[in-house]
């Protein structure tokens, strides 16, 4: 069994010399639910069992295969537990070295198909809500750290420290008593200066002007570190936060979303869920935003609709845009609930068309929850190229 990466896996299930055998596509979420359990393993042998009765004309052989991918997909999926996978997906052929799996930091949402080309739905819909990089940035007076974030793992990351003298502020503190002449500081021939002459003020002014120096140093790296599509959460002391965000330029800064939290005490798992959050939440406000820009005409004879429609742009090689909506197709839910969720429009369709989409036309593929889409025009909607 090969194990492979998101994108790896994509590249190789789209590359695959199809034959005449049947192909099991199993997505799975391995989170454990508010009891502390883990609903796979049921999901996979109910819907292993719901397959089998959809399929009546199964041969014994195919049947006795069923059996044996549920033990194998089993078996990976305990190790990608032990391993701290949250998601897992699987595709396997019977008679043919077809056997891939994904072990994932982040969780698949649960599914099962059965047909002659391997079920890409949950991989594609996954792909483009958490493929947007996310920088979450780390900043004090004088150091910040920057981590990139895709599918939950950190991609890359960049430190910058500099000296802290004169950018923490002697205000607040007790100043000790010396001797001067013999007089106690602040008495008769003592001194109401600190710091060998500096005054307060000076202090200040020069810590204030330190902090400067360093933000729009910080910004200038952090410029520099950044894809231009990527997003960004600035967290750390407020001062620092707000000298580094008026430092970056405006296009990065509008990308930017502070976040009070100065990291105490988190680890990277925390830090990791905030981004993917981000990360779907803009691909969401992006999907949606083009659903209802077609929904109002905006693209006028160049929207298509439905299934049929779709399908005939893309044979044409002319489907410039596919937006689908999430339950379009069967599912089982999440580590929450785990009920089968069936679509009320043909999925099996709406599979065949994204297969066909991306191998005739290559559209931008959104994902939405615009449920006009679905209630409307099959939970598919697309725009011309031209």
């Amino acid at each position: 069994m090969t194990t492979l990466a998101l994108d790896s896996l994509r590249t190789r299930l789209r590359a695959l010399e199809l034959k005449d055998l049947p192909l099991l596509t199993i997505s799975l979420d391995l989170r454990r639910n508010a009891q502390g359990v883990s609903l796979a393993p049921t999901v996979l042998k109910d819907a292993l069992r719901g397959a089998e009765e959809l399929l009546p004309d199964l041969d014994a052989q195919t049947l006795k295969w069923f059996r044996e991918t549920e033990d194998a997909v089993a078996a990976g999926m305990e190790a990608a537990i032990r391993d701290g996978a949250h998601g897992y997906y699987y595709v396997g052929a019977e008679h043919d070295d077809i056997h891939f799996e994904l072990r994932a930091v982040r969780p698949f949402r649960n599914s099962l198909r059965v047909g002659d080309r391997p079920g890409i739905f949950e991989l594609e819909r996954r792909h483009f809500l958490e493929d947007r990089p996310v920088c979450v940035v780390l900043v004090d007076s004088h150091t910040m750290e920057v981590v990139r974030i895709r599918f939950g793992v950190e991609e890359a990351s960049a430190e910058l420290d500099e000296d802290p003298h004169y950018k923490r502020s002697p205000r607040g503190r007790t100043a000790q008593e010396r001797k001067v002449g013999g007089s106690a500081e602040g008495a008769v021939g003592g001194s109401d200066s600190v710091g060998g002459g500096h005054s307060y003020s000076t202090i200040d002014r020069r810590i204030q002007e330190a902090r400067r120096r360093f933000a729009q140093t910080a910004a200038d790296e952090l410029e520099e570190f950044m894809e231009p599509d990527d997003l960004m959460i600035v967290s750390g002391e407020v001062e620092a936060r707000s000298h580094l965000l008026n430092m970056l330029r405006e296009d990065v800064r509008e990308r930017a979303r502070e976040h009070p939290s100065m990291w105490v005490g988190q680890d990277r798992t925390e830090l990791t869920e905030m981004a993917v959050e981000l990360a779907i939440e803009h691909q969401y406000a992006l999907a949606d935003g083009e659903a209802v820009r077609w929904l109002s005409g905006e693209y006028g004879e160049r929207a298509v609709s439905g299934i049929e429609g779709d399908r005939i742009a893309s044979e044409q090689g002319l489907l410039g845009t596919l937006i689908i909506h999430d339950s379009a197709v069967d599912h089982f839910g999440d580590h929450m609930d785990a009920r089968q969720h069936a679509s009320p429009v043909d999925g099996k369709a709406v599979e065949d068309l994204l297969w066909q989409a991306l191998e005739q036309s290559s559209p931008d593929v959104y994902f939405t929850g615009h449920d006009p889409v679905l209630e409307q025009h099959e939970g598919v909607i697309g725009v011309l190229r031209w």
